[in-house]
């Protein structure tokens, strides 16, 4: 049995939801994967886990304890598999985890674990170019964020809309400066739609709150929570204001695939990463506010609906975890083999296979 050693900074966050504990656990179940999930804030990784294990799996690694674990990885011969989902070598000066990661120390660390990689996977086409750059063979594989469809639909209700009709923004303190470009905006469509309540999970935007009567904001919560006040909000609109910056281009859509799944549709920017998603509606620069407004507008007719009903459709065919699973048991099946000659290339095609069909890396559009 294959034996995975799995770690992450904080198993119980959505990243590992959607990045480690999640998808694997889903593997595990369906593959008779032995895995072993270690918290690098709260368990110490010795030589033994890694000696033990077939494969390390590391999501986000960026400490000096990730960097001597890849050292222990090579020491054994255990093959590194990394899995990294933002710009963190670009996190923008007003991102609280600037400091963090912005060191040069750490941004070297970075680098030498990506290089030591045997397998590198993320999660967009503009990031993949990013990490790219540190492998010879660009040979960084893209995995969608993606959810199972059975655990979704029960967080899905469509049958009726709540009454008032509801906005909805996501975002932590990582998202101030998202929220605060468009701040003005809000305020302003939220006065002149006094019969529509504005929500606000997670950051609370004091601003707004203080310059209307229809904004309820509701704290940051465990995941699988913030699930279940989707379903019991049910926004209408679900808006993902970006500032515009590399760091924000390199996202993945999450945003909107939760705003699809609770029923509603979405605005989001008008970026390679948020196009062609039915349901999903682009802004243009300077454009958020009339967006919003026409939005607001459209959710009153007959067309809400079937955008709703046809970007579900979508997700469902095109961001199915057992689907992005694929790629990861084949990113397993080159890891395993990794040094025999004839399974690695059978594993390493099929590996590019599964990277086709995530779709042609195309230069983003500016």
């Amino acid at each position: 049995m294959i034996k995975i050693l799995v770690i992450s900074d904080s198993l119980d966050q959505s990243g590992s939801w959607w990045r480690s504990f999640g998808p694997f656990t889903h593997l595990r179940k369906n593959s008779g994967l032995n895995l072993l999930f270690m918290r690098m804030d709260q368990e110490d990784v010795k030589w033994t886990h890694v000696a033990d294990a077939d494969i390390v799996f590391m999501h986000r690694p960026w400490t000096k304890l990730h960097k001597q674990i890849a050292r222990l990885c090579l020491d054994y011969e255990t093959p590194i598999w990394l899995d990294i989902d933002d710009h963190l070598f670009k996190i923008p000066h007003d991102n609280k985890s600037y400091e963090q990661y912005m060191d040069p120390e750490v941004q070297g660390d970075m680098i030498s674990m990506l290089v030591a990689a045997k397998v590198v996977t993320t999660t967009t086409v503009e990031l993949k170019k990013v990490l790219d750059r540190f492998r010879p063979e660009n040979d960084t594989v893209i995995i969608k964020n993606a959810f199972l469809e059975t655990r979704w639909t029960g967080y899905r209700n469509v049958d009726t809309r709540p009454t008032p009709r509801r906005v909805l923004w996501r975002g932590g303190v990582h998202h101030e400066r998202d929220l605060e470009h468009v701040t003005g905006d809000i305020i302003q469509v939220a006065n002149e739609y006094p019969g529509w309540e504005f929500w606000f999970v997670g950051k609370k935007p004091w601003k707004i709150i203080e310059e209307t009567e229809n904004c309820v904001s509701v704290s940051g919560t465990d995941v699988t929570s913030y699930f279940k006040i989707l379903n019991q909000v049910r926004p209408d609109l679900t808006i993902c204001p970006l500032f515009d910056n590399i760091f924000n281009r390199c996202k993945s859509n999450i945003a909107a695939l939760e705003g699809l799944m609770a029923g509603g549709i979405v605005l989001a920017p008008d970026w390679e990463e948020w196009q062609g998603i039915p349901g999903v509606i682009n802004y243009k620069p300077h454009a958020f506010k009339y967006e919003l407004r026409r939005l607001i507008e459209l959710c009153e007719t007959d067309a809400f609906k079937q955008l709703n009903a046809d970007g579900w459709g979508y997700i469902c065919d095109s961001y199915k975890l057992e689907d992005q699973n694929k790629i990861r048991e084949s990113a397993i099946e080159y890891l395993v083999n990794i040094n025999q000659d004839f399974k690695l290339t059978v594993a390493a095609t099929n590996l590019r296979v599964y990277q086709s069909a995530s779709g042609p890396v195309q230069e983003s559009k500016r």
